[in-house]
């Protein structure tokens, strides 16, 4: 039997992607040392589409698939709300490269569809950066 293609066009909440990413740099990624990262104004004030981090990637992960920042330090990547919405992507392909228990990723999915980013833990989160910056889950 052959399977159906079914393909959604979601808006998400601005909040969306910087609640990820605030889990991730929070949640204990441990791949990385973040260098410097940025989430709020300094009167406290979230920047919806202005965080970002600046991490160095590990000696033992892969080389980083995303476009380096940095040519010197072929290492060192920003990590922002376009690296979050990549992940998201990859992790939602099931035919991508990904490969995932499908209960997490209908975790995931729900969050996505109910616009709910507390739905997605630390480990989720990770997950979603893994796949942005080296399309694959070298890590748990």
């Amino acid at each position: 039997m052959d399977n159906i293609k079914l393909e959604l066009r979601l808006s998400l909440p601005d909040d969306f992607l910087h609640s990820i990413f605030v889990t991730a740099m929070e949640g204990g990624v441990t791949w990385w040392e973040v260098l410097n990262w940025k989430w709020a104004t300094p009167d406290g004030k979230d920047e919806l589409r202005e965080f970002f981090a600046q991490v160095e990637v590990r000696e033992d992960a892969p080389t980083p698939t995303l476009p380096i920042v940095f040519p010197d330090h072929p290492r060192r990547v920003y990590v922002h709300h376009r690296t979050i919405l990549k992940g998201l992507q990859r992790v939602m392909d099931r035919e991508g490269s990904i490969k995932i228990h499908e209960t997490l990723r209908g975790e995931i999915a729900a969050s996505i569809v109910t616009g709910d980013a507390g739905q997605i833990d630390a480990e989720q989160a990770d997950i979603i950066l893994q796949a942005a910056l080296f399309n694959e889950i070298v890590f748990g």
